[in-house]
């Protein structure tokens, strides 16, 4: 099992130094996305997927991380990660007083997302549903997107290690998208969740229903969490103005209430 980064060091997002020989890669990704390795604070290297991010996007995806794994959803560990003046030809990543740039950069895990699962699991789209739909997770994920606003949850973000597990990546579209402004983000909004465009069709009535249990049982945890202390853990302060900062606060806290309703609804369960 590659690691999930659960353990209670891991559930804050560490910091890392990328070093010379990152290689740009593009399968199907928007973002400018580098494999490389990265050294960490005790000396130690590890293999990663970087993404040169603007500060909102790159925010989004730190604080998702963090309250995925808070909530023991499966993503890979996460770092923000210096980007030293020279190593990488930087677009959109913030600078950092005293020079260089910070990128977001996740373990690679070296699992195909499922978009490439369908062009090469045998069975194709059935047998690849079939996976979706038997995950233990997929409650709380029609939760999660909701509670987070996540407007793009599409099959090339999720990573089939054909053993069972899916992880979840590809958080920069949570919040509304990667651009919000503080009137965007609204408690009881009705935001696109994209698992009711293609995958709950694929749910049969007990599933759906199932599913809706979960979201219950979700509900209940999200709302025992401490919003502002997984902000810290996010590290997205020093990314961001107060006031955004405040209103993400605000939004997740007050959200939590809508939440079940509206993951219902993308369920197809009438509420």
């Amino acid at each position: 099992m590659p690691e999930s980064g659960l353990t209670q060091v891991a559930l804050e997002v560490g910091f890392a130094t990328v070093l010379r020989g990152a290689k740009r890669f593009n399968d199907r990704n928007v973002s400018l996305t580098y494999r490389g390795q990265v050294q960490l604070e005790d000396g130690s290297t590890k293999n990663v997927i970087l993404k040169d991010l603007g500060s909102k996007e790159l925010s989004n995806e730190l604080l998702s991380t963090v309250i995925a794994q808070l909530l023991g959803l499966p993503t890979p560990r996460v770092y923000l990660a210096l980007v030293p003046d020279g190593v990488l030809p930087i677009v959109h990543a913030p600078q950092i007083n005293g020079g260089g740039h910070v990128v977001f950069a996740s373990v690679d895990v070296q699992v195909p997302n499922l978009t490439y699962q369908l062009h090469h699991l045998a069975g194709g789209m059935p047998a690849l549903i079939n996976e979706i739909t038997a995950w233990q997770h997929l409650g709380q994920l029609y939760g999660f997107d909701t509670w987070t606003a996540n407007v793009d949850r599409h099959t090339g973000n999720l990573l089939f290690d054909g053993k069972g597990e899916i992880w979840l990546i590809d958080h920069g579209y949570c919040y509304t998208g990667p651009s919000w402004q503080v009137d965007h983000l609204v408690p009881t909004g009705q935001y696109r969740n994209r698992l009711s465009e293609w995958l709950t069709q694929s749910l049969t009535d007990a599933q759906k229903h199932a599913r809706a249990v979960e979201v219950d049982q979700f509900a209940t945890q999200i709302a025992e969490l401490n919003v502002a202390e997984v902000i810290a853990r996010s590290r997205i302060r020093a990314l961001l103005q107060q006031s955004d900062v405040d209103a993400l606060e605000a939004f997740l806290a007050q959200r939590v209430v809508a939440m079940p309703r509206q993951a219902k609804n993308a369920l197809g369960v009438l509420v």
